[in-house]
């Protein structure tokens, strides 16, 4: 009797035992962790870099409105600003810029896509069209820690993308109807940066471009947010497929930040160019013509308060 007690108090004393050379163990093992996270911050292993891209001097926006007064055989040449900073710890070697635009805002062709942000190492290293499409990737010097560049990206803009359209129908009884319509399109910019040892980043665009030639931007955008509005309210039973599936996935309260920028016609410079008998005029602006004004786009329209207030201030 008394020696199975004994050796039942045994078992209970070896097991307590082993408890504590656990937990003593397991305490050790997260000291020498902490030890070693400790030594690996103190030598820079924990460090790296991190490229932020942003457009305009914004991360937050992927649609952009270019609002500019269109005129015939002219074209605009705007310079978009395109920062790339190294917001982290270490410096980024070896990095490559990698962009994708369409021919439509290429106008002048691959001479006008270098990028000069005033580093030694920076060169223009592969050019290639391909349909519609120009691929560049240019490669960049090592970027520091906290250190970043501005290039001005040019696009060419000589028609608008956003407008009111007459689509004309004969009924059954043979009558001919006009149904006003808006056709709302977009050319996407592609830009990805890669650099040595982490993975890249890249982001993707919408540029749109209204036509302020004839009207005001505010007078413009009145008349497209009711268009929509109105569109919107319509009764289900008359909403076509794709208005049903928009509807659907949007929601009555669907909303994204797009950012508008008015260009100044008055900080322009000119240059005309001639082939043959047709003339081309080429209006460049840089970025002290150029106005962003944030907003949001709402399922009937867009709202940039900033706008309102331009004349009062």
């Amino acid at each position: 009797m008394n020696n199975h007690i004994s050796s039942e108090l045994i078992a209970v004393f070896l097991g307590l035992v082993s408890a504590a050379l656990a937990i003593i163990a397991l305490i050790q093992r997260h000291r020498f962790n902490e030890f070693q996270k400790k030594v690996f911050i103190e030598q820079g292993t924990f460090k790296k870099p991190t490229l932020d891209l942003s457009f305009f001097g914004r991360n937050d926006m992927s649609t952009y409105i270019i609002a500019v007064p269109l005129e015939k055989n002219a074209i605009w040449e705007v310079s978009l600003p395109i920062k790339i900073a190294n917001i982290g710890e270490k410096t980024a070697e070896n990095i490559e810029v990698f962009y994708r635009i369409n021919k439509e805002l290429c106008y002048c062709g691959a001479a006008e896509l270098r990028i000069e942000a005033g580093f030694k190492n920076t060169k223009l290293v592969h050019f290639h069209e391909n349909g519609p499409f120009i691929s560049i990737i240019t490669s960049i010097s090592d970027l520091h820690p906290g250190q970043s560049f501005v290039f001005p990206h040019p696009f060419s803009i000589r028609s608008d993308t956003i407008f009111p359209h007459d689509v004309k129908a004969t009924t059954k009884d043979g009558v001919n109807v006009i149904a006003k319509t808006w056709i709302s399109l977009g050319y996407p910019f592609d830009c990805v940066i890669s650099q040595k040892d982490y993975k890249p980043v890249g982001k993707r665009l919408t540029l749109q471009i209204i036509d302020t030639g004839k009207e005001t931007i505010e007078n413009f955008l009145n008349r497209y947010n009711k268009a929509l509005s109105k569109s919107h309210k319509e009764p289900i039973s008359k909403m076509n497929f794709i208005q049903r599936i928009r509807n659907f996935f949007q929601g009555e309260h669907s909303t994204y930040i797009v950012g508008l920028i008015v260009v100044d016609p008055s900080k322009k410079t000119e240059q005309v160019i001639k082939a043959g008998r047709k003339k081309t005029i080429i209006y460049r602006t840089t970025q002290n013509a150029l106005t962003l004004y944030p907003g949001i786009k709402l399922s009937d329209g867009y709202i940039f308060p900033a706008l309102s207030q331009r004349k009062k201030g």
